[in-house]
C-alpha cells in the first residue's frame, strides 16, 4: 500500500472533495500562485510515515507489515475550514474496502502527538493546520 492509495480513498469521499477538490498532495507542499503569492487553500497534505509490524514471533504473513502509518495535514486560511476538512477526513474512520491498488481492512485516525512538527507550511505562513495520524491495516 502506498500514499497514493490513501489519496485515492480521499478522492472518493464527497465531503472531502467538496472542500478541497483535487488538492490532495503526496509529500509535497503546493507552490504559491505566481500572481497572488498565495497558496491555494484548503488542501490536504499526506506522507508515508512508517510500517506497522506484527508484534509476535510467527506473524501470519511472514515479513509483510500489518499496515502503514501516514501523516495527514488539513490546511486552510481559517480554523473553521481546516477543522471542516479534518472532520471530512475523520469520516473515513472505520473504512474497509478497496482504494487505489490496495485492499484496506481498517482505517483508524487520531490526532498527532503534541510534539509533532508540521511539514505542510512554514510557521509564518498564517495558515491553520489540523494534523492527523492515519493508520491503515491491510495490503
Amino acid at each position: 500500500m502506498k500514499t497514493s492509495d490513501l489519496i485515492a480513498l480521499y478522492r472518493t469521499v464527497t465531503d472531502i472533495t467538496n472542500l478541497v477538490g483535487q488538492k490532495i498532495h503526496n509529500a509535497k507542499v503546493p507552490t504559491k500562485d505566481a500572481v497572488t503569492g498565495e497558496v491555494d487553500v484548503p488542501f490536504i497534505w499526506c506522507r508515508f510515515r512508517n510500517d506497522m509490524n506484527w508484534n509476535c514471533q510467527n506473524p501470519p504473513v511472514g515479513d509483510q507489515p500489518m499496515g502503514k502509518m501516514f501523516d495527514v495535514e488539513c490546511v486552510s486560511d481559517t480554523m473553521d475550514q481546516a477543522e471542516a476538512v479534518r472532520s471530512a477526513v475523520y469520516s473515513t474512520m472505520g473504512f474497509s474496502g478497496a482504494a487505489g491498488n490496495a485492499k484496506m481492512v481498517l482505517v483508524t485516525i487520531e490526532d498527532q502527538a503534541d510534539d509533532y512538527a508540521v511539514r505542510s507550511a512554514p510557521d509564518d505562513s498564517g495558515l491553520f493546520i489540523c494534523s492527523l495520524l492515519v493508520q491503515v491495516i491491510g495490503v
